[in-house]
């Protein structure tokens, strides 16, 4: 039996408006090509008309136009049908009048309650990262474009937007994909049901962006091969011994006598248990929280992370932490976390949301930042490795769970608690070829083990 194709998102919304708006009984298929309306009379008879439109996304409004006039003046005016149907042809065939200029407050107005619907209605956006990410990368873009007629307008618009450094976003990269993915949800969301059609049909997006979002260029995908910088233990243990000594070795900071110097003693000992979670346990540079670090378990105790990122496509889930080196237990980190030693503040509360939570913002970029710069072991480091980031301790979580201890990107990926998609996107540098071998080779070996021993699989 041949499989059903599926009905096309503007074909649905006509169909949706016809049943919402007019009747359940006036249904339009494609036939032959075109679009045929088909009207089911009270006393049971039909009857059937041939629209002077192709069945194609472009003449979706002029079809559903086209039906709304029909209904008006057969049941407002009751014009007999065919008289009406012909009617509404001959005032089709005249010139179009040209195109109104669509209203900038009705796109932003949609925006908003875009906002509303994520973030108060579902909670599938929290409000910090509404501000942080919609609001703050999108919304400018948004308004700057919010005079255009239609979607495929809007799109063309929105890449050629320069930022406050004069710079676009480049075809094909993770940035432009990113912004116009969020534009097509908004689009289909605003021309759809679920926001009562608060935009006209113009603005119902592609499916196929493709053409949008673009190729990569050459330099763009060179830089997108160069390997994420990773550090070695001897590297790691330079910027955690510079800690110490800090405060000491920087005359700036010994200007305000021996009690400004022990604050930043102290600072540097939140900082160096800081380093050491995010070392250990492969965090994100948020996470060494206690806001998201939590101790757990009776008999064998364990840290849990209650971080969860969220994206346009979902969010990340939460989890237990695994230490590789012995670093928990050398570096006494479970009694150092349930003793709440100190930590610098990479989180800071923002007021609360309408159900009363709080709402809490990243400050970890900025905060890492400030440290760094004047750590000597970092500042050493990044004149050797100029791309050095925070996330360069993840990253070498990562390098270090599969190219020394050889676990699978499925087993990573969930060490790391992200999804195998975005492993691979961003950590397949890391399975060699070299690598897979002795992996595959460890595989045969422990499955011929457990047939020699009739080990249950």
């Amino acid at each position: 039996m041949p499989t059903r194709r599926p009905t096309e998102d503007w074909v649905q919304g006509i169909r949706t408006y016809l049943r919402d708006n007019l009747s359940s009984n006036w249904q339009v298929i494609e036939n032959k090509g075109k679009a045929r309306l088909g009207i089911r009379f009270e006393d049971g008879t039909r009857t059937y008309k041939y629209l002077p439109y192709k069945w194609e996304r472009a003449n979706q409004e002029k079809i559903r136009e086209f039906i709304k006039d029909v209904h008006r003046l057969h049941i407002q005016k009751k014009l007999p049908i065919n008289e009406a149907f012909a009617q509404v042809q001959s005032s089709q065939s005249k010139p179009d009048e040209p195109r109104k200029q669509s209203d900038p407050q009705l796109i932003l107005k949609a925006w908003e309650e875009f906002r509303e619907f994520k973030v108060v209605t579902t909670g599938k956006v929290k409000p910090s990262n509404w501000k942080k990410e919609y609001q703050s990368k999108i919304e400018w873009r948004l308004r700057e474009v919010a005079d255009s007629s239609n979607a495929r307008q809007l799109f063309t618009n929105i890449i050629k937007l320069k930022n406050t450094k004069g710079t676009i976003q480049p075809a094909g990269s993770h940035a432009r994909k990113r912004t116009l993915e969020t534009i097509q949800s908004f689009l289909t969301w605003a021309t759809g049901s679920k926001s009562n059609y608060l935009l006209s049909e113009d603005f119902i997006p592609p499916n196929d962006i493709g053409d949008y979002i673009g190729q990569k260029s050459a330099k763009l995908l060179s830089k997108e091969k160069t390997s994420k910088p990773t550090l070695t233990d001897q590297e790691i243990d330079l910027i955690l011994d510079a800690c110490r000594t800090e405060a000491l070795e920087n005359q700036v900071l010994t200007r305000g006598g021996d009690g400004d110097n022990e604050a930043k003693r102290l600072n540097q000992q939140k900082w160096k248990f800081c380093i050491q979670l995010t070392v250990a346990y492969g965090l994100r540079p948020c996470e060494a929280s206690y806001k998201y670090l939590e101790v757990r378990g009776k008999i064998k105790k364990y840290v849990y992370c209650t971080y969860i990122k969220r994206t346009g496509k979902g969010a990340s889930p939460t989890g237990r932490l695994f230490d590789f080196e012995g670093r928990e237990k050398g570096w006494n980190l479970i009694e150092r976390l349930e003793k709440k030693e100190p930590l610098p503040d990479l989180v800071k509360a923002n007021g609360k949301d309408d159900e009363g939570n709080e709402n809490v913002e990243s400050i970890a970029g900025n905060s890492w930042k400030n440290f760094l710069r004047f750590n000597p072991g970092w500042k050493k480091l990044k004149e050797e490795y100029p791309n050095l980031v925070p996330y360069c301790f993840r990253h070498s979580y990562s390098r270090k769970a599969h190219m020394k201890y050889k676990l699978s990107v499925p087993e990573v990926a969930y060490l790391m608690r992200h999804s195998v998609d975005v492993h691979n996107r961003n950590y397949s540098q890391f399975v060699t070829e070299e690598n897979m071998e002795l992996s595959v080779k460890s595989a045969i070996a422990e499955a011929e083990r457990r047939a020699k021993y009739k080990v249950p699989t």
